[in-house]
């Protein structure tokens, strides 16, 4: 039988229809914040003002957040996966 925390979980990862979409978004979240670090870059060479880095490091930031999300989600799918098994073997 689930328990609270259980169904939260669930509910949390709902957002998603499996493990394969939380990790797909997940590499597209990841591919983005490589972009912002090459924009940064850009910047670099260009010369740009402190308010544009500062805006693609909030960017970022915001980014590394989201995949940090994705990577909590892909965890909890996993241990319901797991728990789902061994309640299968019992």
């Amino acid at each position: 039988m689930p328990t609270a925390a259980d169904l939260d979980r669930v509910a949390q990862a709902a957002r998603f229809t499996s493990v394969e979409a939380v990790r797909l978004h997940l590499r597209r979240v990841i591919e983005r914040i490589n972009q912002q670090g090459n924009r940064v870059i850009g910047y670099m060479d260009a010369g740009r003002t402190h308010d544009d880095y500062t805006q693609v490091v909030q960017q970022i930031s915001e980014l590394a957040g989201e995949a940090l999300t994705l990577a909590a989600q892909l965890d909890v799918l996993a241990s319901i996966a797991r728990s789902m098994e061994e309640s299968r073997r019992d």
